[in-house]
């Protein structure tokens, strides 16, 4: 007569923990390998700079160079953060380090593209006018 080996409860959940770590572990790395890949720059327009104008929901969207030198944060390089605009009103924008936006609108909220963060900025504004922070 053969004998199954009785399995107790006990090591069923020390193979249950040990399958659940590893899990989280491979997880864990493949989320580190994403977080390094970046977005594709958008696309330039015909005129090489960049600059994106549209119109979403009744209101205009201008992405580009600032409108004039005042108050505006860097991006985490150095660089010049690009003007976000909504009907002509600097809307301000704050680069990460990680390469994503935050706006005055949505500060606790990272947008990968401005594109994206303007047109939030528009739908969480509904329709109230943007008043613009630095004078």
């Amino acid at each position: 007569m053969v004998r199954m080996a009785q399995v107790n409860r006990r090591e069923v959940l020390r193979v249950a923990a040990a399958a659940a770590v590893s899990a989280g572990s491979i997880m864990g790395v493949t989320r580190v390998a994403d977080a390094t890949e970046r977005p594709a720059p958008a696309r330039p327009t015909p005129d090489g700079t960049g600059a994106v104008t549209e119109a979403y929901r009744g209101r205009r969207i201008s992405i580009g160079a600032p409108a004039h030198a005042g108050h505006r944060h860097g991006t985490a390089h150095g660089l010049p953060a690009p003007a976000v605009r909504i009907d002509d009103v600097d809307l301000h924008v704050m680069a990460n380090a990680d390469g994503s936006y935050v706006s005055a609108v949505h500060h606790y909220r990272s947008f990968e593209d401005l594109r994206t963060l303007a047109r939030a900025a528009v739908d969480d504004l509904d329709g109230a006018r943007l008043i613009p922070l630095h004078g």
